[in-house]
């Protein structure tokens, strides 16, 4: 087991244990890494469950629920998900590298799930928790986090591209005056309409 969780355990100690007790200090590390992380994985839910390609399909006569209300229902969804897995219980009553993995690999989900509005800070946290791995359960668990967290880029990526394309390319037929302006169009609207299914039809 690496340092991290004993830093911080000591820390705990250091700053609380006069008034707890050094038994009482310690235990609250555990319930400090429980906290941080269903925070970490209730908000990377929201994040993901509310964007457009993740909502569900419309009802026929209205009153499907808003982006912001399906992100919420799925968070909550999560977090009682995890909390009532038994063996997450089990790990979460010990003072030992356990709960801090557990945060932390939410923590990097958030980062992940952050990344798709805002690259630079979302891979920075997530990169940050990848590290803090490193320190909490040695090189194994963070290269699994890490080959996890590349291929998501890069599959993420690719589907940037494909919109930013498809958004830039449909405009100068439309501009020309070509006098089969309006068969171009038709073909080009085809085209657009082939690779947005294309794009979408992996993140359904």
């Amino acid at each position: 087991e690496g340092p991290l969780p004993f830093w911080l355990g000591a820390i705990f100690v250091k700053l609380l244990g006069p008034w707890l007790g050094p038994i009482t200090a310690a235990r609250l590390v555990t319930v400090f890494w429980f906290f941080i992380g269903t925070w970490a994985l209730w908000y990377a839910t929201y994040r993901l469950a509310r964007r457009d390609e993740a909502q569900p399909v419309a009802l026929a006569f209205g009153g499907e629920a808003t982006p912001r209300d399906y992100g919420r229902m799925m968070a909550d969804v999560s977090v009682l998900f995890v909390t009532a897995t038994f063996g997450v219980l089990v790990r979460v009553h010990e003072t030992g590298a356990e709960p801090a993995l557990l945060a932390l690999v939410c923590i990097a989900l958030f980062g992940l799930a952050f990344a798709l509005d805002d690259p630079w800070k979302g891979s920075a946290a997530a990169g940050v928790a990848i590290g803090a791995i490193v320190l909490t359960r040695g090189w194994l668990p963070a290269g699994v986090m890490l080959a996890a967290a590349i291929a998501f880029t890069l599959w993420f990526g690719e589907q940037r591209a494909l919109h930013h394309i498809a958004r830039h390319h449909r405009m100068p037929v439309r501009m020309s005056g070509d006098a089969d302006m309006g068969d171009a169009v038709a073909l080009q609207d085809a085209a657009f309409d082939d690779l947005q299914r294309r794009i979408e039809r992996p993140c359904r």
